[in-house]
């Protein structure tokens, strides 16, 4: 990665002006960004340092698809726009176009957006793309178009080969899959680190505290891709810091609560953080959501997860980690 902070972000594409030379551009939605994606990126890298250009990552800011759907229907998020934006930034570009794709970039049919957009606006000489890429209006731009400029010689075409995992090709949609199963070991593989979840830690219903086993309440986007309900052994991130920690995703079945919750029971930790924003890391599931008929027996059970968090962490985690 570039280690020289020089980086110049975008947000607009109307705002997008003082790119001087020749570029490489990368380009993709990178929902949840996975490890295919980061190949992507790593590749515009490598390509721009060996042909001496500028390097360009074009991402946005939202997802394409939410466009053509009601708010019901939305993608649901892997990773929120702040996420994605971390992320990329770690990359150090030359120039970031984190940009929201809206009706202009929608409705743009596909060889006007190569000519006007990436090689007069941007100076593009390189473009590195997926094999599924597409782009302009009704989705027309594909690779193949791409491949028809190369042939005429305005730019230089290198497309990414999808990644397989026991036989499976790597995708956000896989990835949503196994979330959606409780699968957060196979999904943390996919995306190359632990899925992760931020919020505010906000006031709950005190459940927890009762029986003494006080959780930090997370709130949470309601666009956001969220794992099968159930307990998880996690990793909580507080000011920069990680404790173990043990998690519920769900409704607390046993008070007859049917508000689902993200509730964060964090191993060996006394702080006030109320109002304060964390990150939990999912990295195994414990159990499904199980009703318990007094309060003893959950606690019994609650007991037991956090001494399965603790093995895990001392027989798993930990080994993976050297």
């Amino acid at each position: 990665m570039n280690q020289e902070n020089t980086m110049k972000t975008y947000m607009k594409i109307n705002e997008i002006s003082g790119i001087e030379g020749n570029t490489a551009v990368a380009m993709g939605t990178f929902d949840g960004f996975h490890i295919g994606h980061d190949k992507l990126v790593m590749t515009l890298l490598e390509i721009s340092k060996n042909n001496h250009l500028k390097s360009v990552l074009y991402t946005f800011s939202n997802h394409p698809r939410d466009l053509l759907a009601d708010v019901k229907n939305q993608t649901k998020l892997i990773i929120s726009p702040e996420q994605k934006m971390g992320i990329l930034k770690k990359y150090n570009p030359d120039y970031l176009l984190f940009l929201e794709f809206d009706d202009y970039q929608k409705n743009i049919e596909a060889e006007e957006f190569i000519e006007e957009i990436l090689i007069g606006k941007l100076g593009m000489k390189h473009i590195i793309v997926g094999y599924d890429w597409r782009f302009g209006k009704k989705a027309e731009g594909d690779v193949r178009l791409l491949k028809t400029y190369e042939s005429k010689g305005f730019f230089k075409v290198e497309v990414i080969e999808p990644i397989r995992i026991d036989g499976q090709i790597v995708s956000s949609t896989l990835i949503r899959k196994y979330l959606d199963e409780g699968r957060v070991e196979k999904a943390n593989e996919f995306l190359g680190r632990p899925y992760e979840l931020y919020g505010h830690v906000v006031h709950g219903k005190s459940n927890g505290k009762r029986i003494g086993f006080p959780t930090a309440n997370l709130s949470k986007e309601t666009n956001y891709c969220t794992v099968k309900e159930g307990v998880y052994v996690t990793l909580t991130s507080v000011c920069g810091k990680n404790y173990k920690s043990v998690t519920k995703v769900g409704r607390n079945v046993s008070f007859d609560d049917n508000e689902c919750s993200v509730e964060t029971h964090i191993l060996d930790f006394k702080d006030d953080i109320y109002g304060k924003t964390i990150s939990v890391k999912f990295l195994s599931r414990v159990r499904d959501q199980i009703k318990f008929n007094s309060l003893i027996h959950l606690s019994e059970r609650i007991k037991k997860d956090i001494d399965f968090a603790m093995n895990y962490f001392e027989n798993i985690y930990f080994k993976e980690q050297l």
